[in-house]
């Protein structure tokens, strides 16, 4: 396929005049295969897999960059919502169950019901977690990392719970992790 001067010339004017760019490229990695019991594994092998499957994300994106001449402003990865991978970490498994049931019930938000007490071990595995996403988003020069996420769309989760009540600390300690809690969906409903 060839160009026409003026196609050249249009791109040109939109690239240096009208800012031109791509906002960002996104690599997706599934880290379910990461899980393990222990925090120290599950680190090690998460951010293994990052590094082995991104490592040459930002050089392309860049050699991308050269090759057309538009700007990338940002290179980011997501993966799997962590909150699937922690529900098997010890610290979680071991919130008593009867505070999850009262937190999924409905009256629970009416009435104002403690929160449930997530145990700060719980919390600190979710920031040890974080701060290794973090490491090897960095290692493999991304901007934002994205997955430090909770499903709630059919009820929460001691999993979720945690993630929650660990987002300030998390967001706080990293530089590159980013974080999402989904409420609804259309298929779950939305009430």
């Amino acid at each position: 396929m060839s160009f026409t001067p003026e196609e050249v010339l249009q791109t040109k004017q939109m690239i240096e005049e009208q800012g031109l760019d791509v906002r960002s490229i996104t690599m997706g990695i599934n880290i379910l295969d990461c899980v393990d019991p222990s925090v120290e594994i599950m680190k090690e092998n998460i951010e293994t897999k990052i590094i082995s499957l991104a490592k040459n994300l930002s050089d392309v994106a860049t050699s991308i960059e050269e090759d057309y001449g538009i700007p990338i402003i940002n290179r980011r990865i997501t993966v799997t919502p962590i909150s699937l991978l922690l529900g098997v970490l010890k610290a979680i498994q071991e919130m008593p169950l009867k505070d999850i049931q009262a937190f999924n019930d409905p009256l629970f938000h009416k009435y104002k019901i403690a929160s449930p007490q997530i145990s700060q071990l719980a919390i600190n595995s979710c920031v040890e977690i974080a701060k290794s996403l973090d490491l090897a988003a960095k290692k493999v020069k991304v901007d934002f990392l994205g997955g430090f996420s909770a499903m709630v769309h059919k009820g929460f989760t001691r999993a979720d719970l945690c993630v929650i009540q660990s987002l300030p600390e998390v967001l706080s300690s990293t530089e590159t992790v980013c974080s999402s809690v989904n409420i609804a969906s259309t298929r779950s409903g939305m009430n």
